[in-house]
């Protein structure tokens, strides 16, 4: 069995501020937004008369894996009591995006976005500098830049 990883899915209120941070900030390329509504929709979600606008966002690097964004009109999505980028919160957690320079986007983001702490060196065997920041929609996303060996590695 061939297993190959496909999307990850983030439902928001504001669909297009959310897309267009991923596109501007990262340079992920945006399709073309889509409603899902009908039984098919209604079945798998498990809500009569379910409703809601979808845009998929490929990353600048291509490939096949992808981010999808997705609000709902019907029903509206609830409010999470607590943030979902604490650090021991169960199930998803963060999204994670290889850099080439972590720095310049941490300078670059900071006024706008809250960083959880500073980029971090972290050592073998995962020879990373990472950094996490609270994005669009109190979305956890991290940043991690693979040393310079690593790299070259590749």
């Amino acid at each position: 069995m061939s297993i190959v990883f496909d999307h990850v899915n983030i439902v928001v209120d504001d669909l297009e501020a959310t897309r267009a941070f991923f596109v501007d900030t990262f340079g992920f390329t945006s399709g073309t937004p889509m409603t899902l509504e009908g039984a098919w929709v209604d079945e798998l979600n498990g809500y009569k008369n379910a409703k809601a606008t979808y845009v998929p966002l490929a990353p600048p690097a291509g490939g096949s894996t992808h981010i999808e964004v997705l609000t709902f009109e019907n029903p509206p999505s609830p409010k999470a009591a607590e943030p979902l980028w604490a650090p021991n919160h169960l199930g998803y957690r963060h999204i994670c995006l290889d850099v080439p320079n972590i720095q310049e986007l941490y300078e670059q983001l900071g006024p706008k976005w809250k960083f959880l702490s500073e980029p971090v060196v972290v050592p073998p065997p995962f020879n990373v500098t990472t950094v996490y920041f609270i994005g669009p929609e109190d979305v956890l996303i991290q940043l991690t830049q693979k040393s310079q060996s690593d790299a070259t590695d590749a």
